[in-house]
């Protein structure tokens, strides 16, 4: 599978791939142009400098949000999630919010389009488990919490919900974990990347469409 360019040129090489990665999360309005290049020189998730204004209380010690998520996400442990899976979340994970400065993935409208998808998706038998209907919808409320911490934790499982539903669609709704631990490996190095920023700009079902082979 490759990525395609605008002019419709296959970009098979792994910097090219995170580079189109970037250009898509750009597009989608989840990445500062400062981020791009953040990214591109390899300073990207590092903490904010004394005098910017996104540093730490120190007073409160409450930290920012962009803070907070790189603390969630680094200790994000996947607890009911078992072997290679759970350390390719990880690291998809890592990957997904590095990308964007640890800022908030999902929205309103994204969150809901994703809870459709996922529902659609347990009806014809596709197992995320531990995902429960229940547990999606306790998730998308949580998401628009007044309360940081809760809200970011809701949008760090989620994310960790569309990555295992996007393995899972490009390797087929009843491959095993084998074939889908594969499909996250071929995945890593910027087609994900590229799902996410769709998914979270809205087409949640347009980004799972083109993963599949």
């Amino acid at each position: 599978m490759t990525i395609k360019n605008l002019n419709a040129t296959p970009i098979t090489h792994p910097k090219q791939r995170r580079t189109a990665a970037l250009a898509a999360l750009l597009a989608a309005g989840l990445l500062a142009p400062a981020a791009v290049h953040a990214n591109a020189t390899g300073t990207a998730g590092t903490l904010p400098s004394a005098g910017n204004p996104l540093v730490t209380n120190i007073a409160s010690h409450e930290p920012t949000r962009q803070q907070l998520y790189r603390q969630l996400v680094d200790a994000y442990v996947g607890a009911e999630l078992k072997g290679d899976v759970r350390s390719r979340v990880i690291n998809a994970l890592r990957d997904s919010y590095e990308a964007i400065d640890y800022e908030p993935i999902w929205n309103e409208d994204s969150g809901e389009n994703l809870r459709k998808a996922v529902k659609d998706r347990m009806s014809r038998g596709l197992d995320i488990h531990p995902v429960t209907a229940d547990h999606i919808d306790r998730l998308i409320a949580a998401r628009a919490s007044n309360e940081m911490r809760e809200a970011a934790e809701a949008d760090i499982e989620l994310s960790s919900i569309y990555i295992r539903m996007a393995w899972q669609e490009r390797a087929g709704l009843d491959a095993n974990e084998k074939a889908v631990n594969e499909v996250a490996d071929e995945m890593a190095d910027g087609l994900l990347l590229s799902s996410v920023a769709r998914a979270a700009s809205g087409d949640v079902e347009g980004s799972l469409a083109d993963l599949r082979k």
